[in-house]
C-alpha cells in the first residue's frame, strides 16, 4: 500500500512539474521546428505533453518503486494519443525527450543505489 501512495505522489508531482515547465519546452519546440504563424500563444499547449513525458519518465525512473514501468506505460497513454493525433510528423521529438529523461533518471537511480550502499 505504501508503494501505491508513493507512485501516486510521483504522478501528481510529474503533472505539476509538467504544468510549470510546459512553456519552456513549448518554446524549445517552437524554436526547433519553427512553428510560428498564429496570433495565439501555443507554447504551453505544445509544451505540455512534452513536459509531461519528460517529468513522468524522469521521476518514475529515478524515484519510482515496484512496477514503476507499468505506471509509466499506463500514464503515458494520453500523451502518446495527443502526439499521434496532433503532431505525427515530429513524433521522434517526444521519443527523444523520453529517452533523455530515462537516461537522466537511470543515472540518478544508480547514483542513489551506490550512495546507499556506501
Amino acid at each position: 500500500m505504501k508503494n501505491i501512495f508513493k507512485n501516486l505522489g510521483l504522478f501528481v508531482l510529474a503533472v505539476l512539474v509538467a504544468y510549470i515547465a510546459s512553456p519552456l519546452l513549448g518554446e524549445l519546440y517552437n524554436k526547433v521546428f519553427k512553428q510560428y504563424g498564429t496570433y495565439v500563444d501555443l507554447r504551453m499547449l505544445s509544451g505540455l505533453p512534452l513536459a509531461y513525458i519528460f517529468s513522468l519518465i524522469f521521476l518514475f525512473t529515478a524515484f519510482g518503486d515496484t512496477k514503476k514501468y507499468w505506471w509509466i506505460g499506463f500514464a503515458l497513454i494520453p500523451a502518446v494519443l495527443f502526439e499521434v493525433a496532433f503532431d505525427l510528423r515530429h513524433i521522434y521529438f517526444p521519443i527523444a525527450i523520453g529517452l533523455v529523461a530515462y537516461a537522466l533518471g537511470r543515472g540518478i537511480e544508480l547514483a542513489i543505489k551506490k550512495f546507499r550502499k556506501v
